[in-house]
């Protein structure tokens, strides 16, 4: 039986901390003796959640979960994007710096990201020029729309293999004649919808590449043979589940007051509330910093120069300038987060009552965060002065 379920959520745009955060959960369970799972259920591997360690070492999770260097396993559930190249590039970095593979399960059902989806992605965006969406440029929107254009629409594809159980059954051959459908049928259409007719030449030349389709079946079967298929939501033997969300609540798919400048999946904690009906302690924690950021395009009330109002301001590592989303952008934090949380929390539907949370980080750039941390709705709060999971406190 899980003795414990943590479901870390972005109170804001994102880039909150839930990667400290899920660590620090991570490592309380393990020091209380328990087997922990982290759980990837929703978005894809445009998430980038950084742990940090007091020994100087660095990573930014973007396919596994952020308690894996404190041994934690993973498993992508089923609404979770996966990305072959992505997962065997992390594997790699992961395997240098622990000195063994993770070990990590996957839902059949997972959704499947392919280098065509990416291509059109960042095409598409490249063309909007100064009115781009604010896209991470990884394809979770275009592998989304393609799966449900193959599934529901009737499409005249070689294959009806979209969902990774369905693809790790297919022949090598038949592996290559789905993507030269993508690339070659699938691909040029979705442009023209776009009102895209000529394809640049720096991507032409990678979409007609046979290269590039050998090297995503390569990945694609390195990713098949070290993953473990979890039929389950999760595997059952696990004390502690610690779901780590993607994204945050002000950018879910059903803001449509902000469309286009959301994600595809909801970010909230209702693709994991229907999972843990066994789980004696159920906790949804809400992470913050004392202000708002936001990385891409989009509406950002108030805001500002962080220096203006950020007292000890940190330069960020993680969420550095890219081709896609820009920099990183600030304004102090407003009544709206303490809103949103409250309306994701609200509407869970669960046969378990879950406890509520708010987990404040960066603490050390604001004064009097105090005030932030210990909102009248909830029982714990958890605050953070630094970057490292271990100096965590909790305030009851």
């Amino acid at each position: 039986m899980v003795t414990e379920c943590k479901i870390v959520i972005g109170a804001n745009y994102g880039d909150e901390g839930k990667g400290l955060a899920t660590r620090y959960f991570t490592l309380k369970a393990k020091k209380e003796g328990k087997s922990v799972l982290n759980v990837l259920f929703n978005g894809g591997c445009q998430r980038g959640h950084t742990a940090d360690f007091p020994n100087g070492t660095r990573h930014i999770f973007h396919h596994f979960g952020s308690g894996t260097f404190d041994g934690a396993d993973t498993y992508f559930a089923s609404k979770f994007i996966v990305n072959p190249m992505e997962f065997v590039r992390e594997v790699e970095e992961i395997r240098k710096e622990m000195g063994q593979f993770p070990r990590c399960f996957i839902s059949p059902s997972c959704r499947v990201s392919t280098p065509y989806d990416m291509i059109i992605n960042r095409i598409v965006e490249e063309s909007r020029g100064d009115d781009r969406h604010g896209s991470c440029g990884m394809g979770i929107w275009e592998t989304t729309q393609r799966i449900y254009e193959m599934e529901m629409r009737d499409i005249d594809a070689p294959y009806d293999y979209l969902r990774f159980e369905q693809m790790a059954a297919l022949s090598d051959r038949a592996f290559m004649d789905l993507m030269f459908w993508i690339s070659h049928e699938y691909l040029p259409g979705r442009l023209k919808a776009y009102g895209i007719a000529d394809i640049p030449e720096s991507y032409a030349k990678v979409i007609a590449s046979y290269v590039t389709a050998r090297h995503f079946l390569v990945d694609f079967r390195a990713m098949q043979k070290l993953c473990e298929n979890g039929y389950r939501m999760f595997p059952p033997e696990y004390d502690a589940i610690i779901y780590e969300g993607g994204q945050g609540l002000a950018l879910s798919e059903d803001n449509r007051g902000e469309w286009p400048h959301v994600t595809v999946s909801d970010t909230g904690a209702a693709y994991a509330i229907d999972d843990f009906s066994d789980a004696g302690d159920v906790e949804i924690c809400y992470v913050t910093r004392p202000y708002l950021t936001r990385h891409g395009a989009g509406d950002l009330p108030g805001e500002c120069d962080p220096k203006s109002f950020i007292l000890n301001f940190e330069e960020d590592k993680t969420n550095i300038s890219n081709p896609y989303q820009g920099e990183l952008r600030y304004a102090p934090l407003n009544d709206d987060m303490i809103r949103r949380v409250m309306a994701d929390f609200k509407k869970q539907k669960t046969t378990v009552k879950p406890r509520m949370s708010i987990f404040l980080t960066h603490a050390n750039e604001i004064p009097d965060v105090d005030r932030i941390a210990a909102y009248p709705y909830t029982k714990k709060s958890y605050l953070s002065r630094s970057k490292y999971a271990e100096e965590v406190k909790e305030i009851t």
